[in-house]
């Protein structure tokens, strides 16, 4: 019998899985390189290997090596409700005295039982959805808690998050230096980089490569500035897009914080999400499971998602492919249990994958270098159909298993044992850092008797360093490229970015890594294209300084900065209006419309005519994009179309402001054409703007013609205010405007005059 249903999987840094920045090692060679482009170092060593190596080619595998034998464990109670690393935790957790531990339940219908029992253990509920809770509770009640309510299907450990992957080159690539030196640098919009460590950000602020006004949030259980670097150089990017946006730095751990994090950006009202960061066994494939259905709920809120696609295709090196995915079909030509991954070639019942132990950026040693995620179309949940993975030390030198009746580590879950039981198996795998070279395993899948039907659509991914090595003599990996998007990206809410090294960003073709489409059509789904959109990656940052950031994790940013921009122009758009017009802003690449390669294609700032103004602009208020008209001024206000696209104003609209004054008038006269100012009264002459306006003074200026009179006043009493007439003596009162001013009287009132030792006389001599 087998153990229940270790659910979901370790969740894994889109990025990471191919460009996490640690070297690979060949057998048994130190680790003592520059931790730089890791996966060539790792190619580069194989292929010395492959090459020394002699091997007996006419030999087949069965010859050399026995099939293993698949011992059938029995299951105890525990398994079918709790997964055995829930246990352990749960008991690693006493014995630290650590006080309280975060647990995922799938739970009936009837789940206010579970909601009593945590509270009444001085536990809390910090999310229900239907079919979900995710809960706190005491360590040392909560295996009581588990086994004691009937309501409970399975408990797992939250999901666990680990990273992906000067200017950057993108904003001339992508069009967006467009929108330098104008208003719409992504002014008013909120822009949320959600990661797993932003490390690095107080050096990045200091030295200006991020604004000091960058609002953050930690959700793990370590420092926001620990751990990784990767986060800061995303944000880095997305504020060298899109310099005025509001930046979010928001830190994540595992599943439950990210459930923090969804409530996090709909309370703030995000605009938009940057998310490096991705999984997958979260579901089928194909845009259901519980984390797109979170970020359906963002879209919901209107809130556009734009993830990376993930770093999951075939790559090469010396003739040799690698790779961190497989999609095929469960096939047997002998009636055995076992999967062969060349149909009708039963020698072919493993594949091979390498891995090597790292840390992370704080030279803390990390967890599951091994990490495989196997799943399958069938119901999910509730899936009978029962495959299995074992997994065994292998020697690549000499193509054998080392020990072929004892695998280092297995997968058993129990598919048909319950209603909750997902077609999913997970094994995971630490590798201590003084082990210190290559190990090679040996992969089987199988299915759990012969009775099991074969023919289901099968699909596995590697994370961690794991990465699938060429095979035998074939001098390629079992690995397929095509299917490969992660999780979320998979969804509809989310809008996936794929990657083109920036040096060939205008011809392609995309890095081979990054993951391709369509989504899995399983469980009653249709296939979709994806990715929706490409992005530039192998990018300079200041924060990994002469290593340049690779991957769909560097490309996600630019485009979430792209967003920003176009936002800032029109923020009262949608989500879906937003990615629409994103998508059109793109030069189509590949096949002709959408493909699995690039989607929509690379993303670009569009300006058909050249004219210095985008078309999502020119669009908005109705200029022509096909014709050059920057230096039209169709509302004859003083200000040619794109001076009015700079400042903000409306090319169709004299007075954008209502205030009465022309916004070329305003402009001049240094006043905001964007502000009602009508009353103000900046030079403090007793003129208000609109006043000034009307007698052509200057509203900056409380004297315009320097007669020594105030505008106002002068106005106020009939005089000129644009010409110098302090001379002159409005009422022949024998006293001059000026002194009429200086002294307080009325200068259009010959009684008015100014007082002096015998202010009578003048009136008796008069005629």
């Amino acid at each position: 019998m087998k153990k229940i249903f270790l659910l979901l999987v370790t969740v894994v840094l889109l990025a990471a899985i191919t460009f996490i920045l640690f070297p690979y090692r060949s057998s048994k060679e130190p680790l003592t390189e520059i931790k730089a482009d890791p996966k060539t170092e790792m190619h580069k060593r194989i292929a010395k290997l492959i090459k020394a190596q002699s091997r007996v080619k006419d030999q087949k595998k069965s010859d050399i090596k026995p099939r293993p034998v698949i011992v059938k464990k029995a299951k105890e109670p525990h398994d079918r409700v709790m997964a055995a690393s829930l246990r352990k935790e749960i008991k690693r957790s006493i014995k630290e005295g650590k006080k309280d531990i975060r647990v995922v339940l799938n739970t009936t219908d009837d789940k206010e039982g579970v909601s009593t029992s945590v509270i009444n253990a001085g536990g809390r509920i910090i999310r229900k959805r239907p079919g979900f809770m995710a809960v706190e509770v005491p360590a040392d009640k909560a295996e009581q808690i588990i086994m004691g309510n009937s309501s409970i299907g399975f408990a797992r450990l939250p999901f666990k998050f680990y990273p992906a992957g000067k200017i950057t080159e993108g904003v001339n690539l992508t069009g967006a230096n467009i929108f330098y030196n104008t208003i719409y640098r992504g002014t008013g919009i909120k822009v949320a980089v959600v990661d797993v460590g932003f490390k690095g950000l107080s050096a990045a602020i200091a030295a200006g490569e991020l604004p000091s006004n960058v609002i953050t949030q930690n959700f793990s259980d370590s420092g926001l500035e620990t751990e990784y670097y990767h986060g800061t150089a995303c944000a880095e990017i997305v504020y060298d897009m899109a310099p005025d946006a509001e930046l979010h730095l928001i830190k994540l751990g595992d599943e439950i914080s990210g459930i923090e994090v969804v409530d996090y950006l709909i309370d703030n009202n995000i605009d938009i999400v940057s998310l490096s960061v991705g999984t997958f066994g979260t579901g089928p494939g194909d845009g259901t499971g519980y984390l797109d259905e979170a970020f359906d709920e963002l879209r919901n809120a209107g809130i556009l998602v734009i993830a990376s696609a993930g770093n999951y295709g075939n790559t090469t090196y010396e003739s040799l492919t690698f790779g961190s995915h497989w999609e095929g079909t469960f096939y047997n030509s002998t009636g055995d249990i076992f999967h062969e991954f060349v149909p009708g070639d039963p020698d072919i019942y493993y594949n091979i994958l390498a891995a090597y132990p790292t840390q992370n950026d704080d030279g803390v040693p990390e967890s599951g270098e091994v990490s495989i995620i196997m799943r399958w179309n069938d119901s999910w949940p509730g899936s009978d159909i029962d495959y299995d993975m074992h997994l065994y030390e292998y020697n690549y030198e000499t193509d054998e298993f080392v020990n072929v009746d004892e695998p280092v580590e297995w997968s058993i879950n129990c598919q048909g044992c319950g209603e909750f039981d997902e077609p999913l198996e997970w094994i995971s795998i630490d590798i201590p850092d003084n082990e210190d070279y290559l190990h090679y395993y040996a992969l089987v899948v199988s299915r759990w008797d012969e009775e099991t039907p074969t023919g289901r659509k099968l699909e596995l991914y590697l994370g961690g360093t794991s990465e699938f090595v060429p095979f035998d003599d074939s001098l390629s990996a079992i690995s397929t490229s095509a299917s490969s998007i992660s999780e979320p990206a998979d969804a509809v809410s989310v809008m996936a970015v794929g990657a083109i090294d920036y040096t060939r960003w205008l011809t392609g073709p995309q890095e081979e890594y990054s993951s391709q489409g369509a989504t899995n059509a399983w469980n009653g789904s249709s296939a979709r294209i994806k990715p929706d959109i490409m992005g530039p990656d192998g990018v300079t940052t200041y924060t990994y300084g002469d290593a340049n950031f690779f991957g769909t994790s560097a490309a996600t940013p630019h485009v979430a900065g792209m967003a920003a921009l176009q936002l800032s122009i029109n923020p009262s758009m949608t989500p879906n209006e937003l990615q629409a017009l994103l998508q059109a802003n793109t030069i189509d690449m590949g096949s002709s419309g959408k493909d699995n390669l690039y989607g929509y294609g690379r993303s670009k700032i569009k300006d058909t005519d050249n004219d210095g103004m985008p078309d999502s602009w020119e669009t908005k208020y109705g200029l022509d994009i096909n014709v050059n008209d920057a230096s039209s001024d169709l509302d004859s206000d003083g200000l040619s179309n794109i001076i009015e696209y700079r400042l903000g104003t409306y090319p169709k609209m004299a007075d954008t402001d209502y205030d009465g004054m022309p916004d070329g008038w305003e402009v001049q006269k240094n006043l905001n054409p964007l502000i009602n100012d009508a009353t103000g009264d900046p030079d403090g002459d007793s003129l208000s703007n609109i006043n000034e306006y009307s007698a052509g003074t200057n509203p900056k200026d409380n004297d315009s013609d320097d007669d020594g009179m105030p505008d106002g006043w002068e106005v106020q009493y009939g005089l000129n205010p644009l010409v110098n007439d302090a001379n002159g003596d409005m009422d022949n009162d024998k006293y001059t405007n000026l002194e009429e001013y200086q002294e307080g009287t009325l200068p259009n009132d010959r009684k008015s005059r100014p007082r002096r030792g015998m202010p009578w006389l003048p009136l008796l001599l008069e005629d």
